[in-house]
C-alpha cells in the first residue's frame, strides 16, 4: 500500500478488513510528523488555548472537561471492540468490527493483561482525571477532531494486535521472553504511578489557586516535588515523561508476545497456570539468533511501538515550548538546572 489511491481504496473496504488495517497503520504512522508543525502552530487547549484561532469566535471553543472526556473515552471503548472481533481478512470488511465474549474466553491471558492494562490508563484518563481535574480549560474543536482520530487509529489497531487479528508476519515472535514481559510491565505501572502522581501535583496547584475576576488571566505558579525537583535537575513536564516510560514498558511487554491464532473453541487454561509459565517456554528463545529485520520491522511498524513513537513525537514539541513559557513567565524562581521532559539531556 504505497500510494494514497491504495489507502483511500482500503478504506472503502475493496482490500477487505486487512486493507483498512494497513491503511489506518500507514495514517497513524504520519502523527509524529505533526510534531515539528507544533513547534510553530501551539496546539490550542490549556495555556495555548487562546492564542490562536483567536477571530474563530466562542463556538469553536468547547467546555474543557465534557470535550476531554468524549475524546479519550474512544479508546477503550473501540479497543475492547476491536480485540474481541474476528481476524482480519482480505476479501470483505463486513466484520471490522464484530465482537463476541467467546474471543474473550479463547485468548490467551497475557494479552487479556495487556488489554486490561490499556484499559487502565484509559480508565483514569478518560474517566477519573475528569473527576479529579478541578478545572480544565476550554478546547478548540480542531484539537477535539485530531485527538478522535488519534485515538480511533490507535486503538483500532492496538487491539487488531492484542486479539490476534492480525496475520502472522504482522505479530511478534516472542523475543522478550517471560523476563520482557514482567520487567515490560513493572516499567508501565512505574510509570503510570508517576503520571498520576505528577499530575496530581498539577491538579492541587489548580484547586488552591485564586478564581480569577472577570478579565483576569488564570493563576499559574512553578510546580515542584517529585521529578518536578529530582533527578539531575528536574523537568517541567514530567507527566509526559512518566507516560513515555509507562508505554514503552507496555510496548516491550508486547514484543514478549508469541504469535497467536484465535481458534474456534475456548483454550483459554487457567489464570494459575498464566502465571506461573505465560508463554510455555525458557527465559531465552530457543535459538540465541534473532531475525534483525523482522524485530526491526516489529519495532517500527507493530501497534505498541507505533503508539510511542506517536507519543514521542507529538509530546516533545509541546514539552519544550511549555519549559520555554515557565522560563519566560517565572524568571529566576525557575530553577535553572531543571529540563523539559528528559531529566538531564532535553
Amino acid at each position: 500500500m504505497s500510494t494514497l489511491s491504495d489507502v483511500l481504496r482500503a478504506l472503502q473496504g475493496q482490500y477487505g478488513t486487512q486493507g483498512v488495517y494497513s491503511a489506518f497503520s500507514k495514517i497513524f504512522q504520519a502523527f509524529p510528523a505533526l510534531g515539528p508543525v507544533t513547534f510553530y502552530i501551539s496546539a490550542p487547549f490549556g495555556r495555548y488555548g487562546s492564542s490562536f484561532f483567536k477571530g474563530s469566535g466562542p463556538g469553536f471553543s468547547l467546555p474543557g472537561t465534557p470535550a476531554w472526556f468524549c475524546m479519550e473515552i474512544v479508546s477503550p471503548i473501540l479497543l475492547i471492540l476491536s480485540t474481541l472481533s474476528p481476524p482480519l481478512s482480505t476479501t470483505h470488511a463486513s466484520d471490522l468490527l464484530d465482537p463476541s465474549l467467546t474471543r474473550l474466553k479463547a485468548l490467551p491471558y497475557p494479552r487479556v493483561l495487556l488489554a486490561c492494562l490499556f484499559l487502565i490508563h484509559y480508565a483514569n484518563r478518560a474517566v477519573i482525571s475528569s473527576f479529579r481535574n478541578p478545572s480544565r480549560a476550554p478546547m478548540h474543536v480542531v484539537v477535539v477532531v485530531v485527538a478522535l482520530f488519534f485515538n480511533t487509529f490507535n486503538a483500532f489497531l492496538m487491539g487488531s494486535f492484542l486479539g490476534g487479528r492480525l496475520p502472522v508476519q504482522l505479530q511478534g515472535r516472542g523475543w522478550g521472553g517471560p523476563l520482557g514481559f514482567w520487567g515490560g510491565i513493572l516499567l508501565w505501572a512505574i510509570g503510570l504511578a508517576g503520571n498520576i502522581v505528577h499530575d496530581e501535583i498539577l491538579y492541587s496547584i489548580r484547586r488552591n489557586r485564586p478564581k480569577p475576576k472577570e478579565g483576569e488571566k488564570r493563576h499559574y505558579e512553578v510546580p515542584h516535588g517529585f521529578l518536578f525537583d529530582k533527578g539531575f535537575g528536574g523537568i517541567s513536564n514530567p507527566a509526559y515523561f512518566c507516560e513515555w516510560v509507562e508505554w514503552i514498558g507496555f510496548a516491550i511487554a508486547c514484543t514478549s508476545l508469541t504469535p497467536y491464532h484465535p481458534p474456534t473453541g475456548s483454550t483459554a487454561g487457567t489464570i494459575f497456570s498464566f502465571l506461573a509459565t505465560p508463554f510455555k517456554r525458557t527465559l531465552l528463545p530457543s535459538s540465541l539468533a534473532i531475525d534483525t529485520s523482522s524485530l526491526l520491522s516489529f519495532l517500527i511498524n507493530s501497534p505498541p511501538w507505533l503508539f510511542v513513537w506517536a507519543e514521542i513525537g507529538t509530546m516533545v514539541p509541546r514539552a519544550v515550548k511549555t519549559h520555554a513559557w515557565y522560563k519566560e513567565k517565572f524568571g529566576s524562581q525557575m530553577p535553572a538546572e531543571r529540563k523539559a521532559i528528559v531529566p538531564g539531556l532535553l
